[in-house]
């Protein structure tokens, strides 16, 4: 099974490949959330879930998705200075791919299922924040940004070496002000995600440490697993 019916034109289902959807445009379609169900395997009977009787069916996310970014200072600087959140934009990547679940699709990571990004495709870029935003002074408390969420093809990011071209590369660019002063901070989503890359069915928020000392910032993603949602399909 699969969600929703908006993808039923680029989807084909068959006993070896399972769920395949083709050539899905991602930046075109922020709002439709890909759902692919767990194979439920032998099942000879229906099955009583709760109230209702029927086979069980859990679908699990096939995309990903960015939800907010934190941002707090290493220490209480504000005796001494403070910083501005300007703007936040992820540039340069990839959203359109095929997904095959393959015939056994289910929980553990083997069995997800697997994007392949298409390399040729035209990259996208997201204005994700643009405005002032004071980061509160404190090592514990922060300003957390949540204005929108963006839908993101799973994919693995190639390593842009220690000179990336940012006109190219996937990134994460932060605007911010010390002060007066006007910064800007980049990193490649290579080095921004431990793994190096965006894994499926994630909810993902970027926590952002300012500092003063050397100009320093440090980043921290949380992929957390996005919550499945379970139906019964009644017979």
């Amino acid at each position: 099974s699969y969600s929703p019916e908006a993808i039923k034109e680029s989807t084909t289902v068959d006993s070896q490949s399972g769920v395949s959807i083709k050539n899905w445009d991602v930046a075109a379609n922020q709002s439709v959330d890909i759902m692919v169900a767990d194979v439920q395997m032998e099942q000879t009977a229906n099955s009583t879930v709760g109230s209702y009787t029927g086979v069980p069916t859990i679908f699990r996310h096939k995309l990903s998705q960015i939800v907010g970014f934190e941002f707090n200072t290493l220490k209480d600087y504000s005796a001494s200075i403070k910083f501005y959140v300007t703007g936040i934009s992820l540039n340069n990547i990839i959203q359109k791919g095929t997904y095959v679940s393959g015939a056994e699709v289910g929980t553990t990571a083997t069995l997800m299922g697997k994007w392949t990004a298409d390399v040729k495709a035209a990259k996208s870029n997201y204005n994700y924040f643009s405005g002032t935003e004071e980061v509160v002074y404190s090592t514990t408390e922060g300003t957390k940004l949540t204005p929108s969420t963006i839908m993101i093809l799973p994919q693995k990011f190639s390593n842009p070496g220690e000179t990336p071209d940012w006109a190219t590369t996937p990134h994460l660019e932060i605007s911010y002000k010390a002060g007066s002063e006007s910064k800007t901070a980049r990193v490649s989503l290579y080095d921004l995600f431990p793994s190096h890359e965006i894994g499926m069915n994630k909810k993902i928020t970027i926590k952002v440490t300012f500092s003063n000392e050397g100009n320093l910032i440090t980043w921290a993603p949380d992929q957390d697993d996005w919550t499945e949602r379970e139906f019964t399909v009644i017979t």
